[in-house]
């Protein structure tokens, strides 16, 4: 029967096999005898095992026999408690792949939530310059607006609104402000409030430029409504110190006044038509001056009546 090894892997289930076809234990050494028992059996013919005596050892093989003895009650234990070693292992591997499972899953999602983090970090970033952009855009409309306000000579109706638009620009350039310190949504509906208030800085501005052209249209007429009732040299150029409207209302009738049929027979050569609206100045409750006036075909009526009732307005201011 050919002997394990030193150096092979330990094959618990041929140690099991030999230690169960072996003689049942408990062995003990008598001497250099190994029998079947204990010293306290009364057994006056045990069951011999072996002897290991050896004549060229001091103790004459005792040693040994103890050793042998002992064995097969030692290999029965040490079985047992590698097999308990080989069950705790087991379960010791398990737990360690369960654990080395949990710790690659727990790093999947740090690198996830770091990825995350910096992604946000990047989208926050893009955030915070596309909404220093819209406040950029803001503050230059702003000052597009305020500049525009400062040159402008503006009527009292149109005053008001400017003023109004302000303070309700301030106050919501207030409101921008904190809500966008706060989070992601609170950029967006900054960034939507910038582009509102850009169309309405934006419509203003074209509102302004309207009043200036009407405003511009309505001195023209009156400079010509001054020239048809007197000649230059009478009402002179506008300065600081001259008002030709003024001089125009005050100087003496024209020799020859043109009959209101000779004026109305050149306004189909003008392209012009007769309107019944007129324009009078009272004084001293009556009536000094009467301004009839003719209208392109085309005009509709409300425009008509906004002349008149400007026209109106810039010569009692100017009065």
């Amino acid at each position: 029967m050919s002997q394990p090894q030193p150096d092979a892997p330990l094959d618990l289930d041929a140690i099991q096999a030999r230690t169960e076809d072996a003689t049942p234990g408990p062995w003990w050494a008598d001497d250099t005898d190994i029998l079947v028992g204990t010293p306290d059996d009364c057994d006056p013919n045990p069951t011999w095992i072996g002897e290991s005596a050896n004549p060229g050892t001091p103790d004459g093989g005792l040693t040994n026999a103890t050793f042998i003895a002992a064995a097969r009650t030692d290999v029965e234990q040490l079985l047992t408690r590698v097999r308990q070693l080989e069950a705790e292992l087991v379960g010791m591997t398990d737990l360690r792949d369960r654990a080395i499972t949990r710790q690659d899953q727990l790093r999947d999602r740090l690198d996830e939530r770091t990825s995350d983090i910096a992604d946000r970090a990047l989208a926050n970033a893009q955030l915070r310059a596309e909404r220093d952009r819209y406040r950029t855009a803001w503050h230059s409309a702003r000052t597009r607006a305020t500049t525009t306000r400062e040159h402008l000579d503006i009527t009292e109706l149109g005053r008001d609104r400017a003023i109004e638009a302000v303070e309700q620009l301030q106050a919501e350039l207030a409101t921008e402000r904190a809500v966008a310190e706060s989070n992601q949504r609170a950029a967006k509906l900054l960034a939507e409030d910038v582009q509102r208030l850009t169309a309405e800085a934006t419509r203003k501005e074209r509102e302004m430029t309207q009043i200036l052209t009407e405003r511009d249209a309505f001195h023209d007429m009156a400079d010509r409504l001054a020239a048809a009732i007197a000649p230059i040299e009478v009402i002179g150029e506008h300065s600081s110190d001259n008002c030709p409207w003024e001089n125009a209302l005050d100087a003496p009738n024209p020799p020859t006044e043109p009959t209101l049929t000779g004026w109305a027979a050149g306004l189909a050569d003008a392209g012009l038509t007769p309107y019944g609206g007129t324009l009078t100045l009272d004084a001293d409750d009556a009536p000094f001056v009467r301004l009839h006036f003719a209208f392109t075909p085309d005009m509709p009526d409300p425009y008509r009546e906004q002349f008149l009732t400007q026209l109106g307005r810039i010569i009692l201011d100017e009065l």
